[in-house]
Parts: C-alpha cells; sequence; structure tokens
C-alpha cells in the first residue's frame, strides 16, 4: 500500500472497559464487539479482557505479546499441592 501509513489508536479506558464488559456479558463475539466499538483488531480486545480479568489496571500498557494473566489466588499448602498431584496420578491411570 503505498502512501499508507501505520499509526497506533489510542483508546479511552471508558471505552475499553465497556467493550470487555460487553464481550464477557455474551453481547458478542470478539469480532462484534470490536466492529461495535471500533476496535481495530480482535487481539486488542483479548489483551484487554486479560488485564481485566487479571485485575489490572488500564490506565498503561498491562500486556506484553504472549503474556498471560490470572487473577491472583492464594499459595496452596504443601499437603493440598500433595493431594492435587496423587488426585491427578490417580485419574490418569
Amino acid at each position: 500500500m503505498a502512501g499508507s501509513s501505520h499509526k497506533n489508536r489510542k483508546y479511552s479506558t471508558e471505552l475499553k472497559i465497556a467493550a470487555v464488559q460487553s464481550y464477557l456479558a455474551g453481547e458478542g463475539s470478539l469480532r462484534a464487539v470490536c466492529k461495535q466499538y471500533d476496535i481495530s483488531d480482535k487481539h486488542i480486545l483479548q489483551r484487554w479482557i486479560a488485564c481485566y480479568n487479571g485485575h489490572k489496571e488500564f490506565t498503561q500498557p498491562c500486556a506484553v505479546r504472549g503474556a498471560f494473566f490470572m487473577t491472583k489466588g492464594r499459595k496452596a499448602t504443601q499437603q493440598e499441592r500433595a493431594k492435587i498431584v496423587l488426585c491427578d496420578i490417580n485419574s490418569n491411570t
């Protein structure tokens, strides 16, 4: 494409939250929500969802390409870990 330039788009925090909540409420597919909120790519929305589910702030970039966020949970005790492993081993035999 001769003459076209690539420019990163900026999205407001309010738009990001609205789009994520719309998707999580089942109001459409990734592509449909992107179209509704004029988001350039579904991967952008996927990163926002990861941030939202990981309780990260939208005020700064929160996802590095390939990063995976999970919500913070409590630490398992050694006994709980052993029980999980035993259950997994028993279910695979």
